[in-house]
This record gives structure tokens, sequence and C-alpha cells, in this order.
């Protein structure tokens, strides 16, 4: 099947080019005023060669063949085509254009010579000449008028604007009244701080056809731009007696009203505008986000209500509900932060960036088993997005499925490795996971990989040290790790409970206590510190004290299994 479309493809090549062989050679012989024969079968056969080579892109092949013709037969124009075209797909511009120059010269009478000429011209930036080359063929080819505007465009590129306007003139004289053509008028006669003839080609659209709401919304633009309010402010209010609701004219009203400061009517405008359904969700979309990127609370509450207004006339839009989670949550508003991201996700499940919010509220709002679920349900859409999984991982360890969560981890790793940030949480957390797992080696070796990494990470040095005193190995460590911090951040309650258990692991009692109590002054409600400080009390002789912040711990929650036969028997077990 391909060899037959292949075999199409060439019978095409060489049926086009049949016609422009038979032309040179008419060419030729006018030119030369004798008759000749038919070219030899060698030329024929090369020329036919370099078609075939030339279609499948075989161009350096291609060129020989035309080439070979050509040696046999430099004048005609068929050939000279051929080979400019083929040196071109080589990228040799100004070889190209010798050739291309010969074959206009040989056959004034094809349009391709032509075209292919100026291209060349225009890629050499030779522009006066490829503007010459287009005025030759306008005149010499017939049927060839609709390239006055692309003369006209091309004049325009140059700064030319009295030649382009008188093309595009002649254009129109061929072709009628054209919208593109008015609009390019329109452009240069501004250029040219020619105001009322912009505005006259303007006028020329609207009488045309006056209920093509385009062409006034088009018309104040202009008018806008050069305030001239007032008529543009009527041609708009025009058009809305015509078409009521009509989200193109609130739109121009509401830029209209801004550009004169009037930002209560513009936004008036706009909360019209967006009540038509016919302004698409994107288009409305496109707009909030503006809004967004403004400094202030009245911006994103506008922003907010314009959201709303979306999703009243496009309420199946996963993207308005993302939208709406974005305002939402910037707001601190996150239980509806969340509500709109899941409705997102239920509309749109490949939209990841709505997962990706959806995962992090739930985070923050410590909704552990949604999250899960939610990354569970997101790795399998996007499984090579290690941020899910590190997402997934987490609650999976803050839940404590220390197994499932080693599991996520540990694709989260592999798959982080480019984001050195999020890259160091994952080991961190892999630390954390392994010590519950009592997979110790694995443990020290991630934290190890961390430290490695960035020596200063705190988050590492903290649990890496608590966990090496939990075991009561590696303590002169483990004490080397936080005191840094301690030093760095002395009301942090994390690091003082750290530093003084590592303290207490060192049987350095007396000490230990004085951290806790500086602990519990700036944490008052941790039962795991205030277990801490019990058995410190404990351990430098005070039973009765001991049982005090025993009993406190127990009430705060979270503490050691050992709690309820310390304060039972008003005795320290450990």
């Amino acid at each position: 099947m391909k060899k037959a479309a292949l075999l199409y493809l060439i019978l095409i090549g060489l049926l086009c080019f049949s016609e422009a062989f038979a032309q040179a050679k008419k060419s030729k012989k006018q030119l030369n005023g004798e008759q000749q024969g038919e070219e030899s079968p060698a030329v024929q056969a090369a020329f036919a060669d370099g078609v075939r080579l030339f279609m499948i892109e075989q161009y350096p092949a291609a060129l020989i063949q035309f080439e070979k013709a050509l040696s046999a037969d430099p004048q005609n124009s068929g050939i000279l085509y051929k080979t400019a075209e083929t040196l071109q797909k080589l990228n040799k511009t100004a070889e190209a254009i010798s050739f291309a120059e010969k074959a206009v010269l040989g056959d004034q009478k094809n349009k391709y010579y032509y075209l292919l000429l100026i291209e060349l011209y225009r890629k050499e930036l030779k522009l006066d000449l490829a503007t010459k080359t287009y005025l030759q063929m306008l005149e010499e080819v017939p049927g060839t008028k609709e390239y006055h505007y692309e003369l006209a465009s091309l004049y325009l590129y140059m700064g030319k604007y009295k030649e382009s306007l008188e093309q595009l003139n002649k254009f129109e004289q061929v072709f009628g009244l054209n919208e593109e053509v008015v609009k390019q008028k329109q452009y240069i006669y501004l250029r040219q701080n020619k105001l009322d003839k912009a505005l006259e080609e303007g006028q020329r659209l609207i009488s045309s056809n006056p209920d093509e709401p385009r062409f006034l919304i088009n018309q104040a633009e202009i008018l806008n731009s050069n305030n001239r309010n007032k008529e543009a402010k009527a041609l708009m209010e025009d058009l809305l007696k015509k078409k009521p609701g009509f989200s193109m004219a609130h739109l121009m009203l509401h830029n209209i009203y801004k550009s004169e400061g009037k930002n209560a009517e513009a936004e008036q405008q706009l909360r019209m505008a967006f009540k038509d359904p016919d302004l698409s969700a994107e288009q409305k979309i496109n707009i909030i986000a503006g809004y967004l990127n403004l400094p202030g609370q009245d911006h994103l509450s506008f922003a907010k209500e314009l959201t709303q207004l979306t999703l009243d006339t496009h309420p199946n839009d996963a993207r308005a509900y993302a939208l709406m989670g974005d305002i939402r949550y910037t707001q601190q508003d996150k239980v509806e932060a969340l509500l709109a991201y899941r409705k997102s996700i239920s509309l749109d499940p490949s939209n990841f960036s709505a997962w990706r919010q959806l995962i992090i509220v739930e985070y923050e709002l410590t909704y552990y088993d949604s999250m899960v679920s939610h990354a569970s349900e997101a790795v399998e859409l996007f499984p090579s997005q290690g941020l899910i999984w590190f997402f997934k991982g987490t609650g999976e360890l803050l839940l404590k499925k220390y197994s499932a969560a080693a599991l996520s981890l540990e694709q989260a790793k592999t798959l982080n490795k480019a984001q050195q940030e999020i890259y160091l949480q994952v080991l961190a957390q892999l630390g954390d996971t392994y010590h519950y797992l009592k997979e110790h080696e694995k443990s020290d070796a991630s934290y190890e990989e961390v430290l490695k990494k960035d020596p200063e990470n705190a988050i590492a040095r903290n649990n890496y040290a608590y966990f090496l005193s939990l075991r009561g190995v590696n303590l002169n460590k483990a004490k080397d790790l936080v005191a840094g911090l301690v030093d760095k951040e002395p009301n942090n309650s994390t690091y003082l409970d750290t530093y003084a258990w590592v303290l207490y692991k060192l049987g350095e009692f007396e000490n230990a206590r004085k951290y806790l109590e500086k602990a519990v002054e700036n944490d008052s409600g941790n039962g795991v510190i205030l277990e801490h400080l019990g058995d410190a009390w404990y351990q430098t002789g005070n039973a009765e004290k001991a049982l005090e912040f025993w009993k406190k711990a127990k009430e705060k929650g979270e503490t050691s299994t050992l709690i309820d036969k310390k304060i039972l028997d008003k005795k320290l077990y450990e």
C-alpha cells in the first residue's frame, strides 16, 4: 500500500512539471525564433529522476540529476526552476536565486517561478527585488491579482505605507470590500496619525453589514485608544440595544470605563459580561487570572465573585472549580478550597494541578486518611509525579502505616532526585520510617545522606539525634547534632526536648531537667515533653514533682505506654 502511495505521489510530481517542461520548451523556441525537436531522452530521464528524488526528499541526489539535465539544456526554465527549488531545500539560497532568475527570464508567464524567486529574495532580505518581482508578476501573469495583498503586506513590513495602501486599493478594486484589507488600511492610517481616515474605513465595514457586532467592537476599540470614549460608549450602548447582554460589548465598556479610572463602573460591566454563557469559560478564566496577579484582598474578592459567575454559567467546567479552589486557598478558606478541588477532579481527573492542590490542602487540614486515598488515586493517573508519591508516603507515615510509607517514599526518592529540596525531605522521611520499622541501618543511612548534602538540615539533625537517644547509641554524636540547633533557636521546644533527652540518656539528669523545664515554658501542652520532665525530676530525687508532671502528661496525651504504671506505682519505669 505504501509503495502504491509513493508511486502516486511521484506520478503527480511528474505530471505537475510536464506542463512547465513543455512551456519551457515553447518559450525557448519563441526566444530563439527557431523550431526545435523534442528534448532528448537523456534530458527527460535525468529530469524525471530528479523529480522522483525530490519527492522523496533526496535533495543532493536530485540536484545531481537536475544539473545533468541542465548541462544538456541550460536554458530550460522548468529544469532551472526545479534546480532552484532543490537548492532552496539545501539552504543554498544565494545559489538558488541565480537559477530562479533565469527560470523567470526564460518563462515570464509562470507564476510559480516568480513566487519561488520572491521567496528566495525575502529569505535573503532583498526586499526591493522581491517587490519588483511581485510587480512584474502582476503585470505579466493573468490571474495573480490576489497577490496585491501579499505585496501590500511586504510594503507594510518595509514601512512603505503609501505603496502598501496603493496595493490594498488595487486588491479591493478586483475583489471588493474585505475585512482584513480594511484592518490593514486602518493600521496604516493610525501609524500615519490619520485617525479620521482609519475611522472612515471602519465605517465602510459597518455600513456594509450593520448587524455584524465585530465591526462595531473594532471601531469602539480605535475610538477608545484615541480618547474618544463618548463616541465609543455610544456605539456599544447602541449595540446592546440590538443585542442585550452581549458580552463583547460589556467587555468593551469595561475597558472604556477602566481607561477613565471609573473602576466601579468597569467592574459592573465585567459582571454583566460574565453572565453571558456565550463568553467561553476559558475567556473568563483568563480575565480572572489578571485580577489574581494584582495585590490586595479587594481584587481577590472580586476575582472570587467573577469565578462564581463563571460557575453559574459553566457549571461543569473543571478549570473554574480549580480556580475557585486557588482563590479560596489564598483566602485561607481551606475547607471550601478542598471542596472546589474535589469537584474539579471529579469533572476532569486529568488536571494534575488540581490533584496536587487537593492533596496539599488535605495535608494542611490533617485529613490524612483522605490525603492518602486521593494520593493513591493520583499516582495511578500520574505515576511519574514524584511529589504525589512523597505526599502519599508522608500521609502513610503519619497514619503509622510504616511499610506502605517505605514503599511510597522509596518511589518518591527515585523520582525526585533532580528536585533537591523535595529529595532531602524524602530522605528525612525515610529516616523516620525505617526507625519505626526498626530497620536502623537504613534509617541512619538516610539521615547521613541528608546531612552529607545539607549539613545544617534541622529536621534531619533533630530526628536523627532523638532516635539515636531512644536507642541509646552514638549519644555523643546525637549531642553534637542537636546542640547547634539549640544554640540557633534557644526557645524551640522540640530542639530543647531532643537535647534534654540526649543529656538524660548520657546520665546528665540535672542538665536535662533544666532544658526540659525551658521546653515546657515554650510548649506546656506537649505530653511527650511533660513525661520527659517527670522522668528527669524522678532521676534528680523529686518523686512528688515527677508524679505531678506524669499526671499532666497523661492529661495531654501522646505519652509512652508506661505512663499509667508510673502514676500508679509513683515510680519510674523505662
